[in-house]
């Protein structure tokens, strides 16, 4: 108890003031993300913690069914000649490395962008406050929204596994095809499969904070989601351009010094994006469902 009220008391400040000048679009994400450098970190770790069934349900599934898949159109003859460039390491020891890493990073993206189950909620409570710029109670809320929300939390958890699992499976598999075959139908699955991910991607933009913010249904968080991710779609390619160019700045660094980048994850990569992510869909959300329901409100009082 001490330990939170500690952290209450020290949320306890406003976070702006009159005569602070109003910043939007990137100057904004580096002003809240370095006056609250800390709290991210924290944020991140304590996300990272409670997320870990979550990357290790991902990490199996794209170990023992997906990676190796795809990976299996490399011709023999290439591993050898990679195996033989990193000192006659054998070829098994190198696929087995390839397999963990990227599987690793997949599961870790997948968290990022997906959820790391029933806990966003109280992750993304924490930050739709930050980027609201409204105090947050840290353990307090992270913990209390948990709890408020997780009838829910566990269902879309589930769904997430279900849905992105399958999109994997099937676009692992017109990979695959893709490579053995000179049909297109592979090839426009293939992409299709990619498509339905970036969406659902994008639907989560708005997902986790509508649980936090609004009572609805599950049917109504989906349906709600999916109509302010088309109706809005020059924030929503934004926001999927994003997806894409943290993917391949994490890929990168995997590539290189997949160590490094795991620490980089587990301390503040997860909760940086998210927190672009929440700058991109709050103005939305508080436009089309809080100040229009204000409106009706106000009309049908007069």
């Amino acid at each position: 108890m001490a330990i939170l009220k500690k952290f209450n008391e020290g949320n306890r400040r406003p976070e702006i003031t009159v005569d602070t000048p109003e910043k939007k679009g990137v100057f904004l994400f580096f002003e809240l993300f370095l006056r609250k450098f800390w709290n991210y970190v924290k944020l991140n770790l304590l996300y990272f913690g409670t997320s870990i069934i979550s990357i290790l349900i991902y990490w199996f599934v794209l170990s023992s069914f997906v990676v190796p898949v795809v990976m299996g159109v490399i011709p023999e003859a290439s591993w050898k000649v990679w195996a033989d460039a990193l000192n006659g390491m054998p070829v098994d020891i190198l696929q087995g490395n390839i397999i963990f890493i990227v599987s690793l990073l997949v599961a870790l993206l997948l968290v990022t962008f997906f959820g790391g189950g029933v806990c966003s909620a109280g992750y993304h409570y924490i930050l739709r406050n930050y980027a609201r710029q409204e105090n947050a109670f840290f353990l307090h809320d992270f913990f209390g929204q948990t709890k408020k929300n997780f009838a829910q939390a566990i269902i879309v958890s589930i769904i997430d596994k279900v849905v992105i699992c399958l999109c994997l499976f099937s676009a692992s598999a017109y990979y695959s095809m893709m490579k053995t075959s000179d049909e297109t139908f592979p090839i426009i699955a293939f992409a299709v499969m990619i498509f339905v991910l970036l969406i659902y991607a994008a639907i989560h933009n708005y997902i986790w904070t509508m649980m936090v913010t609004f009572k609805v249904n599950i049917k109504q968080l989906y349906k709600n989601s999916l109509l302010l991710t088309f109706g809005t779609a020059v924030r929503s390619i934004g926001y999927i351009v994003g997806v894409a160019a943290f993917t391949i700045v994490m890929t990168l660094l995997f590539a290189y010094v997949w160590i490094a980048a795991l620490g980089v994850f587990m301390l503040i990569a997860m909760a940086a994006f998210n927190l672009g992510g929440h700058l991109v869909a709050d103005p939305v959300i508080k436009k089309y469902m809080i100040d229009n329901n204000n409106e009706n409100d106000k009309g049908n009082e007069e």
